[in-house]
């Protein structure tokens, strides 16, 4: 993919008039099926610089991306983007985020919103429908950016496996 968004995008040629420098961020996520369970079985991630969380047991977990975002002209077009797997947990809740959520300021000093804030927030809402986190999440962004402008394009999902075959 990163090989191909620069070739698309002519940054692989290495002008650097009349080019633009553009990329992305991204996340991709592959879920496997036992055929004879018939149940979810596996998850597989590769992040660039956008990280998969988890909550499992009121536990927040981490996988980061790599520091390596796709398409852009320093983006090094061989790079191997980490692959990571681990069994599905079916009471185990998934999100992946781009980097506006956190880097949103506000509150009372105009800080970040910040990871421990979006962890806390995790942890505490995963064992409500996600239509309801949703709510709670955006419900909670608003407060805590009040006026302040938006910074960046904010993207999330949430996913888990509970009751789906």
């Amino acid at each position: 993919l990163n090989r191909f968004v620069k070739s698309e995008l002519h940054q692989d040629k290495g002008r650097r008039r009349g080019v633009s420098d553009d990329g992305m961020d991204a996340a991709f996520c592959r879920i496997e099926k036992d055929p004879k369970r018939r149940k979810w079985t596996r998850i597989s991630y590769a992040g660039a610089r956008i990280p998969l969380i988890y909550v499992r047991s009121d536990n927040v977990w981490t996988i980061k991306g790599d520091r390596q975002s796709i398409g852009y002209r320093r983006s090094d077009p061989d790079f191997t983007y980490t692959h990571h797997e681990m069994e599905i947990d079916p009471e185990t809740c998934f999100y992946m985020f781009s980097d506006g959520l956190t880097d949103q300021l506000g509150g009372v000093r105009g800080r970040r919103f910040g990871n421990p804030r979006l962890r806390a927030f995790l942890k505490n809402n995963a064992k409500n429908p996600f239509s309801e986190q949703k709510k709670r999440l955006m419900d909670g962004f608003m407060e805590y950016k009040k006026d302040a402008d938006v910074q960046d394009d904010i993207t999330g999902v949430g996913f888990g496996f509970t009751g789906i075959e």
